[in-house]
Formats: structure tokens, C-alpha cells, sequence
């Protein structure tokens, strides 16, 4: 019994890593190592003879690679559906610089400050009208 408690418990920590490689890593390949090894150790065990390639043994080590490369495909998918979610909260706060700054090459000070920068300056011209201006300055290289 306690080697059945032991078994889930280093598949839990397997399935744990296996999520996080897949999901925080961007490189795919970061979540294939773990399904890649068991799938190499599994050979393994039935090449070598230590366990007899017979359906009632080869049947847990079917469901587990299934299990891990399954694991691998749905993390890999939901990293996608958070890269995108991100990309989509950057675009809504307009946060994605233009391509000519990028590429940049003014000998202007600012000029490689991102598109989605700019300063104001209020002047108060009240000797003159009483009036307040708000003058918004963005770099040159940014403007269509």
C-alpha cells in the first residue's frame, strides 16, 4: 500500500513540474522532457525484460504517457491563451510601440524613447489672457 501512496506522490510531483515547464517556459520543447523521459524509461523496462511486455503491465505505461504527453498539449495550449490574453491587455492600453521606433536612428535625445511616451507641460499665460494651455510633446520619430 505504501508503495501505491508513493507512486501517486511522484506522479503529482511529476504532473506539477510537467504543468509549469509547459505553461511559464515559452520553448515547447522545456515540457517534453519529462513525457520524453518516461516514454525512454518505459522502453526501457520492457526492452531490458524487467517487466514482461504483456497487456496487464503494458496498459498502466500506455495510460501514463498518454497522461504526460496529453499534459504537454494542454499546457502548451493554455501558454498560447495567455500570451494572446496579454497581448490583448497591452493592445487595449495601447501600450505597442510603433515599428519606426524601433528602428530608430535620430540623433535626437529622445528618440529612443518608446511611441507611448510623451510629457505636458502646462503653461499659464495669465499676464496676457488668464488662460491655461496644455502643450503635449511626443518625439519626432513617432508621428505619422
Amino acid at each position: 500500500m505504501s508503495e501505491l501512496l508513493i507512486g501517486f506522490i511522484v506522479a503529482a510531483i511529476l504532473l506539477i513540474a510537467e504543468y509549469l515547464l509547459c505553461t511559464k517556459l515559452e520553448s515547447p520543447l522545456w515540457g517534453g522532457i519529462i513525457p520524453a523521459l518516461i516514454l525512454v524509461g518505459t522502453i526501457c523496462l520492457f526492452a531490458s525484460g524487467r517487466i514482461p511486455l504483456e497487456t496487464r503491465y503494458l496498459f498502466p505505461f500506455v495510460i501514463l504517457n498518454t497522461l504526460f504527453f496529453g499534459d504537454w498539449g494542454t499546457g502548451r495550449d493554455k501558454y498560447r491563451k495567455i500570451k494572446q490574453a496579454e497581448m490583448e491587455r497591452m493592445k487595449a492600453k495601447d501600450i505597442v510601440a510603433h515599428p519606426k521606433c524601433i528602428s530608430s536612428t535620430h540623433s535626437m535625445p529622445f528618440a529612443k524613447l518608446p511611441c507611448y511616451s510623451s510629457f505636458a507641460l502646462t503653461v499659464e499665460l495669465y499676464p496676457i489672457s488668464g488662460k491655461k494651455f496644455k502643450l503635449i510633446f511626443k518625439p519626432s520619430h513617432c508621428m505619422k
